[in-house]
């Protein structure tokens, strides 16, 4: 659903909530990229999982629209982020190492 028809269906104080994501991803943009206060990214590796990362980026565009939308979606976007970076990208690490050593012994032998 569009946030103008989010705000529509809310009714009379629907709007308030746009407006208030929208000012809190441009604060959050205001301490990320003119002031320096904030990290725009935090990463550290998993040692366990081959390509498995954990990441923290402030986007101010998708705090403002978790913002307005709610913790339901959101959580449903942050699962799914958590689904792709400790299963999805080792998985796909294993099986690209798995190939890449099943196609060198096909090489030699």
């Amino acid at each position: 659903m569009p946030r103008s028809c989010a705000a529509t269906a809310a009714g009379a104080g629907g709007g308030a909530w746009i407006f208030a994501g929208m000012g809190i991803g441009a604060g959050v943009k205001l301490l990320v990229s003119l002031l320096f206060v904030l990290p725009g990214d935090v990463r550290a590796e998993l040692p366990f999982l081959p390509k498995a990362e954990i990441a923290l980026e402030l986007a101010p565009a998708l705090l403002g629209v978790g913002f307005i939308l709610g913790y339901r979606q959101s959580a449903v976007c942050m699962a799914g982020a958590i689904i792709s970076a400790l299963v999805l990208a080792p998985l796909i690490g294993w099986m690209a190492k798995a190939c890449r050593s099943h196609s060198t012994r096909r090489r030699r032998g």
